[in-house]
């Protein structure tokens, strides 16, 4: 399986993401690694040999089409996940199944420093939403969320690891769902969920793979926190 990754990013959740999966399934993915700068996701790809290419231009669409010719020139890939900070076009999300993971429950907080705004509001609950890219900012169909409830002692420090556990989390469950293939075109050529496969519920679902889940449960103890139970 062949996962495009776009970032701007130290690379942190990308590298816990890979793990998880490569601990139980080494022979199994691929990445190609696109990035508009020098970020930490780069020195990352040179330590595992990483396909990467830098595209270095201010233009969201001419970013967009410049990495979508590198992954087709590669021979395309199976899915995209965006760990970035600006928009991409439809020169990558029409080709390609194409997810975001933005630390909020959608549409709650749309846009930079969710968590800050939420710990600002006193929310009760934090989560994360996985949500295939469209042309809006933190738009297009929810794919899928998680929520846990929060202390009222719970710091920004302290938001920012739940966050970061939930955005791992989902980073996997979105690969798991594409190689079970969970995604379809719909009539008009939208790529959409399918129906009637694992997965379906979009609140706190549930990975299957036990090994997965193991990994899972693993990682999250390695982050002192319990996120997912």
């Amino acid at each position: 399986m062949r996962i495009g990754i776009v970032a701007s990013s130290g690379g942190s959740a990308f590298d816990s993401m890979r793990q998880i999966l490569t601990r139980i399934q080494p022979d199994t993915f691929q990445f190609l690694i696109a990035t508009d700068r020098a970020c930490g996701i780069e020195e990352l790809a040179r330590e595992h040999s990483i396909p990467t290419r830098r595209f270095e231009t201010s233009d969201n669409a001419e970013f967009s089409r410049q990495t979508a010719e590198w992954f087709k020139s590669l021979g395309g890939v199976d899915m995209v996940l965006l760990y970035f900070l600006r928009l991409v076009t439809a020169d990558i999300f029409a080709a390609y199944p194409t997810f975001n993971i933005h630390p909020s429950l959608l549409p709650a907080f749309r846009g930079f420093n969710p968590i800050e705004r939420a710990s600002r509001e006193q929310v009760r609950f934090l989560g994360a939403t996985a949500h295939l890219v469209d042309e809006k900012t933190d738009g297009g169909p929810i794919v899928a969320q998680v929520t846990m409830p929060i202390a009222a002692g719970d710091r920004v420090e302290r938001l920012h690891k739940y966050s970061f556990v939930q955005k791992v989390y989902l980073s996997v469950l979105l690969v798991e769902m594409r190689r079970q293939g969970r995604f379809r075109r719909d009539s008009a050529g939208q790529i959409a969920v399918a129906d009637g496969l694992p997965f379906t519920d979009r609140c706190n679902p549930r990975i299957e793979n036990p090994s997965l889940w193991e990994s899972l449960q693993q990682f999250q103890a390695e982050q002192g926190v319990e996120v997912l139970r």
